[in-house]
């Protein structure tokens, strides 16, 4: 039972270790930000006939450059469609439409400091129409100060960099306006945003302004109309795979593009310590089962003349056998139940050591472990026991 109960205990804590650090990983690399960009499918390279009454774009030939290549937002309500051929959805952990417009910048004159009439100083920027909640589920490592976890009543979130050189803060206003608008010069073309937020990523996002995708398209002129959405689908890269091929057979004319930096790395991750723990646990049942045999080996030698003289009394080989596995079977079943609660509370303690959280028990581990005890103490068992059937009464009894 020592055996049992020691492979128990170790594969327990294996199990129970790359279950929550799976959980954990996916978390983790899901602060990186999205895994999954739905995109236009002709943004390269597109063609006449690609619109249609079907179709989620509606690009005309005389559409101009600023509004071609983008995805109509009606998209949004189409990822939510259960699978017509399977009943089933997609999991999305998150997702973000988003709208890029290159627009002309400056500070709004009713600032706090700004002297009536002040020239404001002004700057050229991405504005990213969004779902600014949204965009920040999927990236949690954002720091955002400032109270507007979103865009309400019509404010902005600037980025760092940008709310340096404009020189502005949380509680300030900024304006905007679409280059094209600005080159023509035309009164009344500019919008103000007051700032709620300001974002600071390490990244481009600091030099953006992030403005509510209605204010966007409204002030661009592009009427629901996205640049691409961004999703974060959990799994791992097989499954994020398997996903994305559902949701190009779903959105025809969409491509559906991985972020491979992070779908990537994580899939390598997860295959070492697939492979460890493969490894570890073949050596594992290996040594166990060795042990496990040899200690039933030395039960039924050292119970031969017991063996022996049921047989004189006319008990059967197979009924012999029975009894012995029906105590190689109780003592797997102590071993792996013992073990399993043991490794349970040693992957929790390597989880709080480790990574600081508490790793959840996986709900299939309890079973797998015990039953996997028992199976190892049967199969292990079945070279000692044959020799039960070559044990002669006769032979036993007289001590020859």
């Amino acid at each position: 039972m020592g055996s049992l109960l020691v492979g128990a205990t170790v594969a327990s804590t294996l199990l129970n270790l790359y279950s929550g650090v799976q959980r954990k990983m996916a978390y983790e690399f899901a602060a990186y930000g999205p895994n999954v960009v739905l995109a236009p499918a002709y943004a390269t390279e597109p063609g006449p006939g690609v619109a249609s009454s079907g179709s989620i774009y509606s690009a005309e030939s005389h559409q101009s450059e600023r509004g071609a290549n983008l995805i109509d937002q009606s998209i949004l309500s189409r990822l939510e469609l259960p699978n017509p051929n399977e009943g089933q959805r997609v999991t999305v952990l998150a997702a973000a439409p988003v709208l890029y417009v290159v627009v002309r910048v400056d500070r709004a004159a009713e600032n706090k400091g700004d002297s009536e009439g002040q020239a404001a100083s002004s700057d050229n920027a991405v504005a990213v129409g969004t779902d600014f909640a949204a965009l920040r589920r999927l990236n949690p490592n954002w720091h955002v100060l400032g109270p507007g976890a979103t865009l309400d009543g019509g404010a902005c979130a600037l980025g760092a960099h940008l709310a340096d050189r404009l020189h502005v803060e949380v509680g300030d206003a900024i304006r905007l306006q679409t280059l094209d608008r600005a080159a023509n010069d035309t009164a009344g073309t500019w919008q103000v945003f007051p700032i709620s937020s300001v974002v600071a990523t390490s990244a481009m996002e600091d030099d953006q302004v992030f403005v509510p995708l209605a204010a966007l398209q409204k002030l661009a002129s592009l009427t629901s109309k996205i640049s691409l959405v961004q999703l974060s689908i959990p799994g791992e890269p097989a499954e994020v795979e398997r996903r994305m091929s559902e949701l190009s057979r779903w959105l025809p004319g969409v491509q559906v593009r991985p972020v491979r930096q992070i779908v990537y790395s994580e899939g390598r991750v997860l295959a070492t310590l697939r492979t460890l723990l493969t490894s570890l646990t073949i050596l594992i049942v290996i040594i166990v089962g060795l042990c496990v045999m040899a200690t039933v080996m030395a039960i039924v030698l050292e119970r031969r003349r017991d063996v022996a003289l049921m047989k004189a009394l006319g008990a059967s080989d197979r009924r012999i056998i029975q009894l012995f596995l029906s105590e190689v079977t109780a003592l797997g079943l102590a071993g792996g139940v013992t073990g399993m609660i043991l490794g349970i509370w040693v992957a929790r303690d390597f989880g709080r050591r480790l990574f600081g959280v508490d790793l959840k028990v996986a709900a299939w581990t309890p079973p797998a472990v015990v039953l996997g005890a028992v199976l190892l103490a049967l199969l292990a068992s079945l070279v000692p026991l044959r020799v039960v059937r070559g044990i002669q009464p006769a032979t036993i009894l007289k001590g020859e």
